[in-house]
């Protein structure tokens, strides 16, 4: 019944104004006719805002062609950048707003999953959200041979209640795959993976930046600015720091709490500097001492914190399960072990009087990335996590 009420008619194809801004099916028949020796696998998820999901699903799609798995991105709400690349697909999951999840988008995005399912002779379904897990759970009515894997990247206190979860399943770090095993029915009939987001090293920072002379330690603050983030802790805690601390913060983002940062810079007699949404946001990290991580939510592993570790600046973070085992108190930056402004104030003024303690701790982030969260590692394994599949 549910193949037939989702049959997709011959000759459909995607409405003009998807066209625009996305592959159509039979751009993916031609491109596969070249790449035949690769396996298609569909990576799948609700919403991309140019976050850390977006960033591992476009890693995801350029390192595993090397391994054998042509990834094809279907998402709503692209970026510019996965947009114009290739092979990936616009699901219109949302209303006008962009927040709204719609029924009626939901089923048309099931007809344009089913239409590429055919052509593709997909074999693997990757989901990134908990509500593209719902889609590929639909999506598996019309096409049990599909094989579905789903990948945590952020902890929810209700996981117990999805009744969704697929057989295979990723968790980014050990603290979600323990809180994962812990809450989940059924966790013991599920086979669960640990692979840590990885990254490409960029060059190792300039011996000039950890030497030169401090007049001023830069604190650099990047993400969503939501509630969830912390931003007013890093607000209240900036305007409790006084222009004798010689400490500068600046915040780059966008987001429902934009005004506020304005406004808390406006008020902050220069020690508070927003900079908005920064396309690159870690292009000039010789000019700042470390990272700032306030966030309040459940989260994975946050991509922001390895970038901040690749170019060898320490992190001060809240006590989160999933942070602490990134960031090591005193070793590769400050773990507060406080949710308010008078801690954070502390924590800044005490970095600040200690530039060499930070460059060593940057040093020892670098290290983190470079034994332990390699893009080529995080490939590799994700493409082990497949060709088992492949294999049951």
């Amino acid at each position: 019944m549910a193949h037939a009420f989702f049959r997709v008619p011959d000759g459909w194809r995607l409405p003009p104004h998807a066209a625009t801004e996305a592959c159509s099916p039979d751009d993916f028949r031609s491109r596969s006719a070249m790449t035949t020796q690769s396996t298609p696998v569909l990576l799948l998820s609700n919403r991309l805002e140019g976050g850390g999901v977006e960033r591992h699903l476009k890693d995801l799609r350029e390192g595993l062609a090397e391994r054998g798995f042509r990834c094809i991105i279907a998402a709503a709400c692209p970026s510019a950048e996965i947009a114009a690349g290739r092979n990936y697909l616009h699901l219109p999951l949302y209303r006008a707003d962009g927040r709204s999840k719609s029924i009626g988008g939901l089923l048309r995005s099931l007809q344009r999953l089913h239409h590429l399912v055919r052509k593709e002779d997909l074999k693997l379904i990757h989901a990134h959200s908990r509500y593209a897990m719902f889609v590929a759970f639909l999506l598996r009515l019309m096409h049990p041979s599909l094989r579905p894997v789903y990948t945590v990247h952020t902890a929810f206190t209700d996981m117990r209640r999805f009744p969704f979860y697929p057989r295979e399943v990723i968790c980014v770090s050990q603290a979600l795959a323990e809180m994962f095993a812990k809450y989940t029915a059924a966790s013991s009939r599920r086979r669960l993976s640990v692979v840590h987001n990885g990254m490409a090293l960029p060059p190792p920072r300039s011996s000039e930046a950890d030497t030169w002379e401090h007049d001023m330690c830069s604190f650099l603050f990047v993400g969503r600015l939501v509630e969830q983030k912390g931003l007013h802790l890093l607000l209240d805690a900036a305007a409790q720091i006084k222009k004798s601390d010689r400490i500068s913060i600046v915040i780059r983002g966008s987001g429902p709490l934009e005004q506020s940062v304005i406004e808390a810079a406006e008020a902050s007699d220069g020690i508070l500097r927003f900079d908005g949404y920064h396309p690159d946001p870690f292009d000039d990290t010789g000019a700042f001492d470390a990272l700032l991580f306030p966030s309040l939510q459940l989260e994975g592993q946050p991509y922001v914190i390895l970038e901040a570790y690749a170019h060898s600046m320490p992190v001060l973070s809240n006590d989160l399960p999933a942070i602490q085992e990134l960031v090591k108190d005193r070793i590769t930056g400050r773990v507060i072990h406080s949710q308010d402004a008078d801690a954070w104030s502390a924590a800044l003024r005490e970095a600040a009087a200690h530039p060499g303690t930070l460059n060593r701790w940057g040093s020892a982030g670098r290290s983190v990335v470079e034994q332990q969260h390699r893009l080529d590692t995080m490939l590799e394994k994700i493409a082990v996590v497949y060709r088992r599949l492949l294999e049951d």
